[in-house]
């Protein structure tokens, strides 16, 4: 948002298909809260922890390649008053989710240098979200340099996020199926 002037971007999911996340919108609808968008504009919106969650989704989804994926996260975190960290980690257990938190939150922390609570730091000390990490932050880094990420690396980002074996098929069967339709349109 700039000024008076800002974006909205609608949706029918949150994530697609690919990703281990639900499909459906209504859960997050139910625990929807009112944001207040300007003085006098009051809307409904994502609860703290699901926008936080699915921000970090976000940054997955797109390789973190823009720091706006980061700075998300940041501002969610700064504005989150009534943020319930046993919640969000709870919900991302739920969504078999840990690792694509830890790393939004790792990214937050590392890049912009956002505090996080003592136990929150710990929780996210994992040697494989620390190993993502540098390599999203040196792609960040060299974004003029890279466009985008190989398909390779941008699987290898996918399953190394994943928190089981069954989100690591299906990511596998859908970006497959996803790159051969792909393929099949262009011929």
């Amino acid at each position: 948002m700039r000024g008076s002037i800002f974006a909205v971007d609608l949706h029918t999911r949150i994530v697609t298909s690919g990703y281990s996340f639900p499909a459906g919108i209504h859960p997050f609808w139910d625990r929807s809260t009112e944001i207040q968008v300007f003085d006098n504009v009051v809307v409904q919106g994502l609860s703290s922890e699901d926008r936080i969650l699915i921000l970090s989704y976000n940054g997955i989804k797109n390789q973190w390649r823009r720091l706006r994926y980061v700075t998300d996260i940041a501002h969610s975190l700064s504005r989150a008053t009534d943020l319930n960290w046993p919640l969000l980690i709870e919900r991302a257990q739920e969504l078999k989710a840990t690792r694509v938190l830890k790393l939004g939150l790792y990214m937050t922390h590392d890049v912009l240098g956002v505090r996080l609570p003592d136990d929150i730091q710990s929780w996210i000390d994992d040697r494989v979200v620390e190993d993502v990490a540098s390599r999203m932050q040196k792609y960040l880094r060299s974004r003029h340099q890279v466009s985008s990420l190989s398909f390779g690396e941008r699987v290898r980002l996918q399953l190394m996020m994943k928190d089981t074996v069954g989100g690591q098929i299906r990511y596998c069967v859908h970006s497959l199926l996803r790159h051969l339709w792909s393929d099949l349109v262009r011929s």
